[in-house]
């Protein structure tokens, strides 16, 4: 994470979230839930099929419209703090969402990545599904329950134009090689 600020992939400011994780519900389940109004909320739980949620969450934080957030264990954009925090994370103990709502020109723009990244370091690990903006149905995007992975967020079709290409690919190999898998729907 610390690599991608660095090499301004992604900027600050940025949210940290931590408490117990809850995937949202899918399909019917997801329909009944909104009707009742007992969607799974980004502000009580860390939501890993869902990084848009959250980073939703850190964007109203940001601009003042979210002060009651039950997760939140940081936000803001001074560095020295930033690193505070996460040096006092308690990993392996609580779910953990790190959000950045801001990337770089090059992710943002070019690649249409618009709504920001989202690392998660969870408890257990968890199937992560996406759902279109559109539909409710979650298109599976690997095939196997996760606990630590790095996502990019857009509602209007962001991607690397050449998958063989992906700025991003040498810096996440240099961390996560042991269990790299880059997907992208």
């Amino acid at each position: 994470m610390l690599a991608l600020l660095k090499e301004q992939h992604i900027c600050s400011p940025a949210a940290i979230f931590v408490g117990n994780a809850q995937n949202e519900a899918r399909g019917e389940a997801y329909d009944q839930a909104a009707r009742e109004g007992t969607l799974v909320q980004a502000s009580q739980h860390i939501i890993p099929n869902a990084p848009e949620s959250m980073l939703r969450l850190t964007r109203d934080v940001i601009d003042g419209k979210e002060q009651h957030a039950e997760t939140l264990w940081y936000c803001g954009d001074d560095v020295a703090a930033f690193l505070q925090a996460l040096r006092q994370l308690p990993l392996r103990e609580k779910d953990i969402c790190v959000c950045f709502p801001f990337l770089s020109n090059a992710l943002a723009h070019d690649c249409g990545w618009d709504k920001g990244a989202v690392l998660y370091a969870l408890t257990q690990p968890y199937v992560i599904d996406f759902m279109d903006v559109l539909d409710t149905t979650a298109r599976p995007l690997i095939d196997y329950p996760v606990s630590d992975f790095f996502t990019l967020s857009s509602f209007c079709a962001g991607g690397f134009s050449d998958e063989e290409h992906n700025a991003l690919e040498p810096l996440l190999q240099r961390y996560w090689s042991f269990d790299l898998d880059l997907k992208q729907t």
